[in-house]
This record gives C-alpha cells, sequence and structure tokens, in this order.
C-alpha cells in the first residue's frame, strides 16, 4: 500500500511541477502579466479547468497566476478576488519571486494543505511574476478507497482543526511544521495498520 501511495504523489508533483512550468510559458499567460491585464489571462485560459476535468483524473485543479510583487493577478476559480498581497504568507511564491526557479511543495493557503507547482515567468530576461498550478489530494484518497482506506474521511476533524481560521492570518513555520508532521503521522499510521 505505501508503494501505491508513493507512485501516485510522485506523479502528482511530477504534473505539478511540468505544468506549471508549461503555463509559464503560455502566451496568455505571459501577456496577463506584461500588460497587467487580467482579462488577457482569464478569456485565455477560461476552459483549461474544464479540459483537465473531462479528459484526466484530476477535477479539481486550480491555476493561480501571480503578479512580480506577489499579489494575486488571477485565480481562474475565483474570479472576483484579486489584487490582494501574498507575500505575508504564501512562501512558496516568495521563493520563486526571489530565485527565478520553479518548485512543487506541500504548502498551506486560506484553501487548506494543497500540492502546488510553482514556476516563474519571464519575458526578456524579465521577471514578470509566477503561475500556480494547484491540487488537492483527492485522487489520491480515491485510489486508496479501491483498497478499503479512507484517510481523509477519517481525520476530516483533525485536519479543520488544524487549519482553523485564525492559522490562515498568523501562518508560522512552526505551525505549518506541525501540521506537516501531523499529516506524515496520520500516513504511517494509516500504512502500519495494512
Amino acid at each position: 500500500m505505501t508503494h501505491i501511495f508513493k507512485l501516485k504523489l510522485d506523479g502528482k508533483k511530477k504534473i505539478c511541477m511540468t505544468n506549471a512550468i508549461n503555463l509559464s510559458y503560455n502566451k496568455y499567460v505571459i501577456d496577463a502579466l506584461a500588460k497587467n491585464d487580467r482579462d488577457i489571462a482569464i478569456n485565455g485560459l477560461k476552459n483549461l479547468s474544464k479540459v483537465f476535468k473531462e479528459y484526466t483524473f484530476f477535477r479539481r485543479i486550480k491555476i493561480h497566476i501571480h503578479t512580480a510583487n506577489v499579489h494575486s493577478l488571477v485565480r481562474l476559480w475565483n474570479l472576483k478576488k484579486y489584487g490582494d498581497d501574498l507575500s505575508g504568507f504564501r512562501e512558496t511564491i516568495n521563493y520563486v519571486a526571489k530565485t527565478h526557479k520553479p518548485l512543487k511543495a506541500f504548502e498551506i493557503g486560506k484553501a487548506g494543505l494543497l500540492l502546488r507547482g510553482i514556476a516563474p515567468v519571464m519575458k526578456n530576461g524579465e521577471y514578470l511574476g509566477s503561475v500556480e498550478f494547484i491540487q488537492g489530494l483527492n485522487s489520491i484518497s480515491r485510489t486508496l478507497q479501491k483498497h478499503n482506506i479512507y484517510p481523509f474521511f477519517r481525520h476530516k476533524q483533525q485536519l479543520q482543526l488544524a487549519l482553523h481560521r485564525p492559522f490562515y492570518h498568523k501562518p508560522t513555520y512552526f505551525r505549518v511544521l506541525q501540521l506537516l508532521k501531523s499529516f506524515v503521522s496520520f500516513w504511517s499510521d494509516v500504512f502500519s495498520i495494512c
């Protein structure tokens, strides 16, 4: 069972990274950031989530475009929310803004613990911002459920408690590490039972 989980997780990590990098070269993403024009990205990418849902196992992917100064330009899943400063709690975006290198990571944001691939968007050597490909863990959960393991349902209350509202406003590395430790400990418990 551990092998299935590891294979699925490794696959999701690769998909996050490759899709983020691919999107960072997308004409609509580059033009939207270069011209600070949200509509370019919205119109150019509006069907992407639908296509993923229809033709892949990834049902709830999200795409988030960030400006060079780490503000939200476009959340394709929530077009009304934009312009907010992400620099105070989104360390992965800060890292990409500083290094101009792509990364994949689990990170806690306002939507909870998610797997994120983030890549810099460059034009003629200038850093314009970044683009993020976000996935939950539902596809892994579905695979485990086929083997009669229901990890996310069993500990849903614990996860909700760990992600309570004050956490969003005052994130610290200590709290993130505590949550990740609980997450890893939980999976270790699941596989020791199998």
